[in-house]
């Protein structure tokens, strides 16, 4: 029974996804007042604490999120990840809580400081965090830690992702407005 809770929240989560692109294929908003985000990512990396097996790590996660302040400042909701620890695959869920730490040029692009906390389906705890520069949700990327609490392990992986609230928006040929320049 254990291991069927987080397959259970996982669909869950993978089910808001679905569901919140496509309120965004009927939405007239416009891109930067969207009060949701659902990013894409992957991880890869090395298990710094270990090296037996092949210390490998590789995660992909999607994470539904709802936007508050000016340009989404703070990010807030819950993540899905499917994971493999060499050499096992795995589910974990929980949530993620993102700040907008810098803003450069428009209020999508910047630094995000990101924190992700799950629970796993094989007695793990994983406790993630993350600087990720995002380039308008078309392109995300920055270094990822995680401390594995039910295994005493370490990771540091490399993130790659997208946003698909951006990804839509891009594929519609929509655009932020630009800022005013007065001098």
């Amino acid at each position: 029974m254990a291991r069927i809770r987080p397959f259970a929240l996982a669909l869950c989560t993978i089910g808001t996804t679905l569901g919140a692109g496509e309120v965004l294929a009927q939405d007239e908003a416009p891109l930067e007042r969207r009060p949701i985000g659902v990013p894409l990512d992957i991880t890869q990396g090395a298990v710094v604490s270990r090296s037996d097996p092949t210390p490998y790590a590789l995660s992909f996660r999607v994470a539904p999120q709802v936007r508050f302040g000016e340009g989404g400042v703070f990010r807030v909701g819950h993540s899905a990840a499917v994971t493999f620890t060499n050499p096992d695959w795995e589910v974990a869920v929980g949530a993620r809580v993102a700040v907008r730490a810098v803003k450069v040029v428009l209020p999508e692009v910047g630094l995000l400081v990101v924190g992700d906390a799950a629970w796993g389906s094989a007695d793990r705890w994983p406790l993630a965090l993350g600087v990720i520069f995002d380039l308008d949700g078309l392109v995300r990327f920055g270094p990822w830690v995680t401390r594995d609490a039910g295994r005493g392990e370490w990771y540091v992986e490399g993130l790659l992702g997208a946003d698909l609230v951006s990804l839509v928006g891009f594929f519609r040929g929509e655009r932020h407005e630009e800022p005013e320049f007065n001098p």
